[in-house]
């Protein structure tokens, strides 16, 4: 980046501030792109039936395994195994409980939907 500041012409014959600003804004901006790239930052796809408990017993989970690997005892390995299945089953829960639920508002809407057409068809 040196380089390329220092072989860049800086004399300029125009006085207007501005327009000396937007010349050498532009041109650091033009350099600092082709030197550094973009990075490409991927959101996780956040679930419906996520919410804070799953993220507490994810975190129960993570502790009891770093325990487990600082300790290195049988113990430490199931404490973590026991919480591993239970956020498994939690999760497995609530994603049932989600969809049950949407299934049970679908079902409301299809039977509105169809009263809705028998009265306009009379």
């Amino acid at each position: 980046m040196k380089l390329e500041l220092i072989g860049q012409e800086w004399d300029y014959t125009t006085t207007d501030v501005n327009l000396l600003y937007r010349n050498f804004n532009d041109y650091l901006t033009k350099v600092i792109e082709t030197i550094i790239p973009l990075k490409e930052v991927i959101f996780k796809r956040e679930y419906q039936w996520f919410d804070n408990e799953i993220k507490r017993k994810q975190k129960e989970r993570d502790r009891l395994y770093n325990i487990f690997k600082f300790t290195n005892s049988i113990d430490g390995f199931e404490g973590y195994k026991r919480q591993r299945n239970k956020v498994v089953a939690v999760i497995r829960k609530k994603e049932i409980e989600y969809y049950e639920m949407k299934k049970r508002e679908n079902r409301k809407e299809s039977k509105k939907n169809v009263e809705n057409f028998k009265t306009n068809c009379k």
